[in-house]
């Protein structure tokens, strides 16, 4: 899910959500929502992981925290 695209909070999560199904794995780098939101979103989704680059990113350098849903 990206950024936020046209203005919507979850990004493109409308345009994604057809396409969403049982082995679709979702990678979202979305700052401050939490997997639970995401699944409630998208509900068709095989796992959320969530990856926050933030600091990496800022820097050039470094590790990218991720977190999956059980």
């Amino acid at each position: 899910v990206a950024g936020s695209a046209g203005g919507h909070p979850y990004g493109a999560a409308p345009e994604i959500a057809p396409l969403v199904g049982p082995d679709t794995l979702l990678v979202s780098i979305l700052a401050g929502k939490r997997i639970a939101d995401l699944t409630a979103r998208l509900p068709g989704a095989r796992a959320v992981v969530r990856a926050m680059p933030n600091l990496p990113a800022s820097i050039g350098r470094g590790a990218t925290g991720a977190f999956a849903n059980p």
